[in-house]
């Protein structure tokens, strides 16, 4: 799979990138798209769930703005 991706990423004058950085893309945007960790995992091919979590989903922005105002909800409640 590494040559064939080198081979694409030349031929069609792409950014450097591996077949790594497209499983790791694939799961950020499942994550984003409220795909379960579980399932990702099993997309993916992991026997463990921890290695999916360490190594690839991500967070962006927008998310950890979500966890801060659903926070700052929760505070003025009680």
């Amino acid at each position: 799979p590494t040559r064939w991706m080198e081979q694409i990423v030349k031929k069609h004058h792409l950014k450097k990138c591996s077949v790594h950085s497209l499983r790791r893309t694939f799961a950020t945007i499942a994550q984003q798209n409220n795909v379960d960790t579980k399932t990702v995992q099993t997309v993916l091919g992991h026997s463990d769930v921890g290695t999916t979590l360490k190594y690839y989903t991500g967070t962006d922005d927008d998310k950890q703005r979500e966890a801060v105002e659903l926070m700052d909800e929760w505070s003025k409640i009680g």
